[in-house]
């Protein structure tokens, strides 16, 4: 994770104390798709977040996260990607199906299950997925 992913990630970690969410931060360079973020929660179980910073449409996704996330999401599993725009401060929620469609149109053409301004938003949309 870069400097800006890494203060992302402390942000999430620090929102989310009070929520019993346990979460195993990846930096993993050998195998480049798996998601930044593992957590485990006991009303929902396991679920992943990819992180991803933006100032502006465009949102870096490697083909290997393309893969991992896509290939998790149309299996059952939990899959995100969390997107954090700069310009305006918002975060958005995708589905872990919806990477390739990110990385070509960029956030601004993909319509997310959640626009947030705040984690409290999302944190209480993934705690029901």
């Amino acid at each position: 994770m870069d400097k800006k992913e890494t203060l992302f990630w402390k942000a999430i970690k620090k929102e989310s104390q009070s929520l019993g969410i346990y979460w195993h931060r990846i930096e993993n360079i050998a195998n480049s798709g798996t998601p930044d973020l593992l957590a485990t929660h006991n009303s929902i179980g396991y679920f992943t977040l990819e992180l991803k910073i933006t100032s502006n449409n465009k949102v870096n996704i490697s083909p290997f996260q393309i893969a991992y996330n896509k290939m998790a999401y149309n299996n059952g599993a939990k899959a995100f990607y969390l997107v954090k725009t700069l310009v305006p401060r918002t975060l958005k929620l995708y589905r872990g199906n919806q990477g390739e469609e990110l990385a070509k149109l960029g956030h601004e053409k993909v319509k997310p299950l959640l626009i947030a301004e705040n984690f409290k938003k999302i944190f209480s949309l993934l705690l029901v997925a």
